[in-house]
């Protein structure tokens, strides 16, 4: 019979092996079911700071990337609104050229009620925004670029809108009812001269 002593089976070196073993195959089982290396940068020893560097570049390339969309997006709103913005000039150019009115003028006659349309259609379109930042408002993002039809036809907080001025405007060019001409004339002879104002 063979007597088998401690020095020829270390059994507690055997048992450190076993644990070490189980607890290395635990790891790679996390690993598998998570698809991580670690769970934390201080079990990847001298590799964390090439995995550091490269979580900078993805970042710093999803950043780039996240503008890139936005600017995409902005972009495709600014063709869509200028698209339809010359569609407008040139429905409105149509429908006010000369024979362009229908049967007894009737035409004509909607063209005040489709200018308010077109321009508030306008001025919507130039207040429009994309995440919180008006397209067209040049540095000022922040703000509505261009007031509301209201407030440019009749004017706001004291200011003048835009009825105000013209009929401002015609006053000055009619004058006394003449259209700033002076009549005058003498027996058979008619004078018309410029009032001078």
């Amino acid at each position: 019979m063979t007597t088998i002593n401690r020095t020829m089976f270390p059994l507690q070196t055997s048992a450190n092996q076993i644990a070490k073993l189980q607890e290395r195959f635990a790891k790679l089982q996390v690993q598998l079911a998570t698809g991580q290396k670690a769970s934390t940068l201080a079990e990847m020893g001298n590799d964390r700071f090439y995995d550091l560097a490269a979580r900078n570049r993805l970042g710093r390339i999803e950043g780039y990337q996240n503008n890139i969309d936005m600017t995409n997006v902005r972009l495709g709103i600014f063709d869509e609104v200028l698209g339809r913005l010359d569609e407008i000039e040139s429905t409105a150019r149509t429908g006010m050229t000369p024979g362009a009115y229908g049967s007894g003028d009737v035409n004509f006659g909607a063209a005040p009620s489709l200018a308010q349309q077109r321009l508030d259609e306008v001025l919507t379109m130039l207040n429009t925004d994309a995440d919180g930042r008006y397209l067209f408002g040049g540095s000022k993002t922040d703000k509505r670029p261009v007031a509301g039809a209201a407030a440019l036809l009749d004017g706001v907080a004291g200011k003048a809108g835009f009825k105000q001025i013209v009929s401002e405007r015609t006053a000055a060019d009619l004058g006394d009812g003449l259209g700033r001409l002076t009549l005058g004339g003498a027996a058979n002879a008619v004078t018309l001269t410029e009032d001078g104002t």
